[in-house]
This record gives C-alpha cells, sequence and structure tokens, in this order.
C-alpha cells in the first residue's frame, strides 16, 4: 500500500515558465557579445593567415618574377590592372595577379558600394566615425581612410587586401624597418588587411590605451579580445619582399605569428 502521507517534491507550471523565462532573458543578452568575442579571435587568426599568405607571395614573386615592393616601378593602371602580368610590368597588381592564386581584382575601393574604412572616436566611445581626425604632434603618420586612396584584391579565402592606388618602389635599405621617417616619407606603402573583405564591420583594429591609427610598427599595445578591439581591418606595411603590421594594434594582433618571419626579412630583396 502507498503511504498516503507522502508528498513527491516537484516543481509548479509556473516556476518552471519563470525559470525558462530566466534562462532566456540571460541567453538574449550574453549570447550576442560571447558570438563577437568569438569572432574576434577569429579575426586574430585569420589576420595572421593573411600576412602569411602575402609573404609567401612575394617571395613567389621574387623567385619567379625578380620583383618584389621595392622594385615595382609603375603604378597600378586601375582600368587594366586585371591584365598586368609581372613579366611584362612591375606593378602591385602585377604581383598579386602573378602570384596570388585564386585572387580577384576589386577596384577602387570607393566604387565598392556601401564601403568605408572606419576607426572609433576615441580610445572611450562606442561611437564609430567614417573620417576621424588625429592631429597630435608631427612625429606621428596617420592611415588615409579614404576608400578612393586604395585599390583592392580579394583572395580565394575572402580576406580583401588594400593597397595605395599610387604605391610604387617602396623600398628600405638593407638591414633596417621602416620607421617614422621612412613612413612619413612613403604613405602611399601603406595598406591594410581587411578580413572580412566588403562586409562590416569595417572597422579599425584599437589598442586599449593607444590611437588605433598611429602608424608605428616598432610599438606594442595590450589588445583587449573583444569586439570592440578586435575588427576586421588591420594595417600593414608594404615593403621590399615583406608586409609587417603597421599600428601597434596590429603587430599586437600579430604576436603569434613567428618573429622569425619579420626578423628573416628585414630589408631583403
Amino acid at each position: 500500500m502507498f503511504n498516503k502521507g507522502y508528498k513527491i517534491a516537484a516543481f509548479t507550471l509556473a516556476e518552471v515558465l519563470i525559470t525558462l523565462g530566466i534562462i532566456a532573458i540571460l541567453a538574449a543578452v550574453t549570447i550576442p557579445s560571447l558570438m563577437k568575442n568569438v569572432n574576434a579571435s577569429k579575426y586574430s587568426s585569420q589576420f595572421q593567415q593573411a600576412l602569411s599568405s602575402l609573404n609567401q607571395a612575394i617571395r613567389m614573386a621574387q623567385s619567379n618574377f625578380d620583383v618584389d615592393y621595392a622594385s615595382t616601378n609603375e603604378k597600378c593602371n586601375i582600368e587594366s590592372a586585371r591584365s598586368e602580368s609581372a613579366t611584362q610590368v612591375f606593378t602591385f597588381c602585377s604581383i598579386y595577379n602573378s602570384t596570388l592564386s585564386g585572387a580577384s581584382y576589386v577596384g577602387q575601393l570607393s566604387a565598392v558600394p556601401g564601403y568605408s574604412i572606419r576607426v572609433r572616436s576615441d580610445l572611450n566611445s562606442y561611437f564609430i566615425f567614417d573620417n576621424p581626425v588625429y592631429a597630435e604632434g608631427n612625429s606621428r603618420v596617420i592611415m588615409s581612410t579614404t576608400p578612393s586612396d586604395y585599390l583592392g584584391y580579394a583572395l580565394a579565402s575572402g580576406v580583401m587586401v588594400g593597397f595605395n592606388k599610387d604605391a610604387v618602389g617602396c623600398a628600405v635599405d638593407t638591414g633596417k624597418l621602416p620607421d617614422d621617417n621612412w613612413i612619413s616619407n612613403n604613405t602611399h606603402c601603406i595598406g591594410f588587411i581587411d578580413i572580412n573583405g566588403v562586409a562590416g564591420p569595417n572597422t579599425v583594429v584599437n589598442c586599449d590605451d593607444v590611437n588605433a591609427l598611429e602608424i608605428n610598427p616598432n610599438s606594442t599595445c595590450a589588445v583587449t579580445v573583444d569586439a570592440n578591439h578586435i575588427t576586421d581591418i588591420y594595417p600593414v606595411i608594404f615593403y621590399n619582399g615583406s608586409v609587417i603590421p603597421a599600428t601597434p594594434a596590429a603587430r599586437s594582433i600579430a604576436s603569434k605569428w613567428k618573429q622569425s618571419t619579420l626578423t628573416d626579412n628585414l630589408g631583403g630583396n
């Protein structure tokens, strides 16, 4: 016989519904943030991979065509860039056409509908401006954020490489790295890697406490692994036989990239 005095503990329907409601609210709050942080980690890895791919491509150009960024002697012809070959002309476009399998010429980025290069307005703000202005001191070199200044190539991976439409002759003396003086006189050698291609957020990666667009590849900074700091655009410098991070934030993200890749190519032609 059953003991009529024994009661089975159970949740009421109301309690279950309230619990499910709380779980749903917590999920709605935390999952988007979690996904953004996952994307931040993915962007970091993809940037490192893109750096490696571009450096492999320029080494191939040196080996097969005896050309690199230093020996380019003409600017890309914006209209006919797709047909340029390293066997005929030395341009950034001929290098990429001849070495980057599966890559396609995008053209001048101002012609890409809705494309922009953006940075956060300041380190303590979540607002984003299309045309940031930084004018502190004379020692800083600022990367252009005007799409019409750049030509783009979409890689097979979906990553886009943007370089200045006037890029030519990006040469650094053997055994040296680009310094502030060189960069200030060769701003046409500054470009970027956009992990997402033409898709958003099209925002420049930034340090926790350093100007996002300060061009100083020898500086270091801390970059919080979240969607507010690790975004999809990474400034780079093209020179000789190398592509290196151009800003403290981009360099910090590339820190896992083998340092020997940098030191082995100092000034290499």
